[in-house]
């Protein structure tokens, strides 16, 4: 495992031409990290605001293309073997209230994106061209209102030499075709949240977990859809393999799903200990990077169906599900070594050095293994209310509390307790429980 402090924003990229390298967001940087020994080789810098958007330039090799709520569009070079103190070939700007963005594949003489944006409760599509290396501000053109007032989404295919862009709204699947316009608009019973797409086929996803899979979508007048339902609660990232017969999705149960879409088949992936947030699958199939709402990136390798490295980084936001506890999130400076000790992880604290941007280390307060909600109640998770350090910082002491139910018409009861924990700096240099004190008083600690 590696461990650091930033944050995961967008999904993680694959570059074809960089089939070794994974590229993922931290917080206004890229990192690049080597697929086999997940050593971070280069970081793009850059972006004054989160990143939320990374893709493969669509003809030129060793280039990547970010998008960062800066309101800016870069392209990077990537090119590992070269070294370069600013990597950064372009800056565009195009505003800060994109929502969704595509960089279709294109002609080679020219550049282009396709961006929605939400602002006054409606979205606007609209193409920016971006082949003027003069002009960094750039102008948007084709462009078109949806009355949806929540966010749509869109995603991009490629089929007979073709280029369309898939628009989602909750009810209604938009289809464009690229240097033609808007061909057709379908109607889903299924209100929709994402989508993902490949050759002639769309899926899409809704709150419910219901996939729905579109086939000959893009023929004039028929076509037929498939019902997959395995989530019970709402997925949140999607896609395909390269070629086409798998489909991935997971979202809150923290269990990533492979679809065989020939066979009618399911694998699955669990245990990956927070709901899943975004998914991104390498040029060939052969790995598939996910990262999760507890701001851990894993690796899946889809050939072994294992995992193959995982990087954690500081959890400072509850997670979805969970018991909302952002209002107790503290930070103590530990005297010892000076880390910053927060408890932004259920059960857990996290030291975490600010200089190096790096976690060092988590130790459990309270064990806690989550599981997915059967219902539509909140899940009770185990907060380290409050903590404080010995001046010396040899020792620490610690208040928790745990929710107990007695089922659905019985009032829950809230558990305290204090704990006292002694560091072993001779073998472990880590905190060991010492002694514990179940309900040290009868109210809540302040």
């Amino acid at each position: 495992k590696s461990i650091s402090g930033s944050t995961l924003h967008c999904p993680p990229c694959f570059l074809p031409s960089e089939p070794n390298i994974i590229f993922y967001s931290h917080d206004h940087s890229i990192k690049a990290a080597h697929i086999q020994t997940k050593e971070q080789l280069f970081k793009l810098v850059g972006h004054t605001d989160i990143v939320c958007f990374l893709s493969p330039h669509p003809w030129k090799a060793n280039c990547l293309i970010s998008y960062s709520k800066d309101g800016t569009l870069k392209i990077w070079d990537t090119d590992y073997s070269k070294t370069i103190g600013n990597r950064c070939l372009k800056t565009f700007y195009i505003g800060n209230d994109v929502t969704s963005l595509i960089v279709p594949e294109q002609n080679p003489k020219s550049l282009f994106a396709y961006k929605i944006s939400f602002s006054n409760d409606r979205n606007k599509f609209s193409k920016v061209n971006l082949s003027d290396e003069q002009s960094t501000e750039k102008t948007e053109t084709e462009t078109r209102f949806f009355k949806s007032k929540s966010c749509a989404t869109m995603t991009k295919r490629y089929a007979n030499n073709t280029n369309y862009i898939v628009v989602a709204e909750p009810h209604l699947i938009h289809l464009y075709q690229i240097n033609k316009g808007w061909i057709k608009s379908v109607q889903s019973k299924n209100p929709v949240l994402g989508i993902a797409a490949w050759g002639d086929v769309v899926a899409t996803y809704s709150i419910k977990g219901i996939i729905l899979v579109w086939y000959s979508l893009f023929e004039k007048y028929s076509y037929n859809i498939s019902y997959m339902h395995w989530h019970s609660h709402t997925i949140s990232s999607m896609c395909f393999s390269p070629d086409g017969s798998q489909l991935y999705s997971g979202g809150e149960e923290g269990v990533l799903v492979q679809w065989n879409l020939k066979r009618n088949i399911k694998q699955f992936f669990a245990r990956l200990g927070a709901p899943i947030k975004n998914l991104g699958i390498s040029s060939e199939g052969s790995c598939i990077a996910i990262s999760t709402e507890d701001n851990h990136l894993s690796l899946l390798d889809t050939l072994k169906w294992s995992l193959a490295w995982k990087i954690e980084n500081l959890t400072m936001s509850p997670i979805s599900g969970l018991i909302a506890f952002a209002n107790r999130i503290k930070l103590v400076v530990e005297p010892l070594r000076n880390d910053l000790v927060a408890n932004g992880q259920p059960g857990h604290l996290q030291f975490f050095d600010p200089i190096t941007d790096q976690l060092k280390k988590v130790l459990e307060i309270v064990p806690f293994n989550r599981i997915s909600r059967t219902n539509y109640e909140n899940m009770a998770a185990p907060i380290v209310e409050h903590f404080a350090f010995s001046t010396c910082g040899h020792k620490l002491a610690t208040i928790d509390s745990r929710q107990l139910f007695y089922g659905q018409l019985i009032k829950q009861e809230i558990i305290y307790c204090l704990q006292f924990w002694q560091l072993d700096d001779k073998i472990s240099s880590d905190f060991l429980l010492d002694s514990s004190i179940e309900s040290p008083h009868e109210q809540p600690v302040n």
